[in-house]
């Protein structure tokens, strides 16, 4: 039983942690989809990676998606903007997929990510602390030892 918390904790505390859905996506994009013999990326496969971060940003923050969806956060807009000008200024623009893959491209998608954090802050999305999350996990094994302590 004690596990179950522990593994209840660690999956919340990861999933408020983790918000880097566009690098996650473009990273897993680069290393499952296949490229061509001229190192283009297969565009559907990249597409359904591509909406997979799309749909991990708006499960992260729902607030902010539900109100860009409606015209109130044009901040997010901006970081879709800011994305689309890092990928076609990172230098070598003319390389093939493939090599924006194996070089440091991502970083483009870190930057999204934090961008799209900032927006959603600053469209009223409420982000738990990290310490937050901390507490939350501790208490849970903490509970866990006290009932398997109290049974023996």
């Amino acid at each position: 039983m004690s596990r179950l918390y522990i593994l209840l904790g660690l999956l919340f505390i990861a999933g408020i942690v983790s918000a880097g859905c566009a690098e996650d996506a473009y990273l897993k994009a680069c290393s499952s989809c296949p490229f061509d013999e001229n190192g283009k990326m297969d565009k559907s496969c990249y597409e359904s990676y591509q909406q997979s971060g799309i749909s991990c940003i708006a499960a992260s923050y729902p607030i902010a998606a539900a109100k860009h969806a409606k015209g109130e956060c044009p901040q997010i807009d901006t970081c879709s903007e800011k994305l689309r000008e890092c990928i076609s200024a990172y230098p070598g623009s003319d390389f093939t997929d493939k090599e924006k893959c194996e070089g440091g491209m991502s970083t483009c998608f870190k930057e999204a990510d934090l961008c799209v954090h900032k927006a959603a802050v600053k469209c009223g999305e409420e982000i738990p602390s990290p310490c937050q999350s901390s507490f939350i996990l501790i208490f849970l094994v903490l509970t866990a030892f006290i009932r398997n302590a109290s049974r023996k």
